[in-house]
């Protein structure tokens, strides 16, 4: 019951980080689209900062889910049921950190995407 209830929350974060990288991929291209075809710079400036912002709490809350799952790994493994192994208890987990490391690789990308649109 444990490994499908870990795989119903794999997919949960497989799922929320495809829709980061396509929301976040929208703004930045819209933020490229309204700083180049418009003349209203403040406000695509403050919009920018804007998605900026959640992207970089979207790159904490990974640093803080890598955090946590690395502290609990010795109490889980110095407790865990004979004949359960790491794969066992982590693989799922470490298939979702492996979701989330794409997604703050391609939040940085955007980030420096956006980055550029003003600054070069």
């Amino acid at each position: 019951m444990q490994n499908n209830d870990q795989k119903q929350a794999f997919i949960r974060i497989a799922r929320a980080s495809i829709m980061n990288i396509i929301g976040f991929g929208f703004a930045a291209v819209l933020i490229d689209y309204l700083a180049k075809q418009t003349d209203i710079g403040t406000p695509v400036m403050l919009l920018a900062l804007v998605v900026v912002f959640i992207m970089s709490v979207s790159i904490y809350s990974l640093i803080m889910f890598i955090y946590h799952t690395v502290k609990g790994i010795p109490s889980t493994m110095a407790t865990k049921a004979e004949g359960v192994t790491f794969s066992d208890i982590y693989g799922y987990i470490l298939a979702a950190l492996a979701f989330r490391i794409v997604e703050a690789c391609i939040c940085i990308a955007y980030i420096i995407y956006i980055y550029r649109i003003f600054y070069t």
